[in-house]
């Protein structure tokens, strides 16, 4: 529906419903999800949108949420789309909170508690300790070398999405600490077996980043 503005209560009910159910009549709901998802406007709808977009648990449904969680604005369904990646941890969710992990100050306490039940989930005891030595997220913003650290810490762990995710975002302006953050440094290797391997999960997503985001 073209004109959300003009529905009736029943209607935007049905309307809200069917979004969360994935558009399963449109002929390209991943696509059309997408572009409801992040068009600025009624949360409502994008958070509807977002959660359809976790009923096709695909590469594309991916790069949707992807898209969304790079912008700015729009606390709730930004908040709504780190609990999406929660439900699309197979499909590349860790991931993508990880890549995202400083995109947005925030939003860190969040990322972490999702990132920490997906880790709970898969019974990874040794990364959840881990994460419990990063130390108080509230002061990030307030020393930038605190970053660096974190960033060194979360490339250290056991779990091969987290360490390849920091070092995949750390490329970008905004997910490495924000800007005029020291950018931390990682060899030609690293950055190569970073982006290979995160685009072998989420196929499209490095385009993803670039299109929102500048390099660094």
């Amino acid at each position: 529906m073209s004109d959300t503005g003009k529905m009736s209560k029943n209607q935007r009910k049905e309307y809200l419903r069917t979004l969360r159910d994935g558009l399963p009549a449109d002929i390209d709901s991943v696509k059309t999800l997408k572009q409801i998802a992040c068009t600025y406007g009624d949360q409502t709808i994008q958070k509807a949108a977002l959660t359809g977009l976790t009923k096709h648990a695909s590469p594309e449904a991916m790069l949707g949420i992807a898209r969304r969680l790079l912008d700015l604005w729009g606390m709730g369904a930004l908040s709504h789309s780190i609990r999406m990646c929660g439900r699309l941890g197979e499909q590349g969710g860790l991931i993508l909170l990880t890549a995202t992990l400083f995109h947005d100050d925030r939003f860190i306490h969040e990322k972490l508690a999702v990132i920490t039940k997906l880790l709970m989930e898969r019974d990874d005891k040794l990364t959840i300790r881990q994460l419990e030595q990063l130390g108080d997220e509230s002061e990030l913003h307030r020393e930038p070398k605190l970053v660096n650290e974190w960033r060194k810490r979360l490339q250290a762990t056991a779990n091969l999405e987290i360490r390849e995710g920091i070092i995949f975002g750390s490329q970008f302006e905004g997910t490495c600490g924000w800007i005029g953050r020291i950018p931390a440094t990682f060899t030609p290797e690293q950055l190569f077996r970073a982006n290979r391997y995160v685009d072998s999960r989420i196929p499209g997503i490095e385009d993803e980043f670039e299109d929102c985001l500048p390099r660094m």
